[in-house]
């Protein structure tokens, strides 16, 4: 049976009343989105990226950011996508994450490593620290730590780039 979007509007407006059964019907089309995606190598992830749009979905819908009822499930499918892709970023090129195959610096404990991270992290321009901070330590996507840091996206993007490649220089191109 198919569903209209005035029906996901509704759906929507009953999880910010706190209804369950609307809970797992977001779910549902948000893991719908992923396995059409073929997302499976990234399965673990999952319940991440699902959490992460529904949060957002409800708050959009509270504040009254979705408009047309007719938009509720481009617009998940939206928030859906750009988490992914997101998580799939992060994943890829989180430089705390480690293979057990490479050791980035030879001879030093996971503690020593941090602690070197950190003050490679602390040499860092303000904005580009902050949202390194906020994306790597915090573990935001990058919409949640522009909204909480106020720097506009695009911005947020190009620094995380110049903060990783100054990271790799500082590290000696270990990491």
């Amino acid at each position: 049976m198919g569903r209209s979007q005035e029906d996901w509007n509704e759906v929507v407006s009953r999880l910010n009343a706190g209804d369950r059964r609307a809970l797992l019907q977001l779910s549902r089309l948000v893991t719908s989105f992923l396995i059409r995606w073929r997302a499976y190598d990234f399965r673990d992830e999952w319940d991440d990226v699902i959490q992460d749009v529904i949060i957002t979905v409800g708050r959009a819908a509270s504040q009254g950011r979705i408009r047309d009822p007719r938009a509720v499930v481009g617009f998940i499918r939206t928030v859906a996508r750009r988490r992914f892709i997101d998580m799939i970023n992060r994943v890829r090129t989180d430089p705390l994450e480690q293979d057990g195959d490479e050791i980035p610096w030879e001879g030093e404990s996971h503690d020593d490593q941090a602690s070197e991270l950190r003050t490679f992290v602390a040499r860092l321009p303000e904005k580009q620290r902050i949202v390194i901070e906020a994306v790597y330590f915090e573990g935001r996507t990058r919409e949640d730590a522009a909204e909480v840091t106020g720097i506009p996206l695009g911005s947020l993007k190009r620094y995380q780039k110049l903060a990783l490649e100054r990271l790799r220089t500082l590290a000696g191109g270990e990491a």
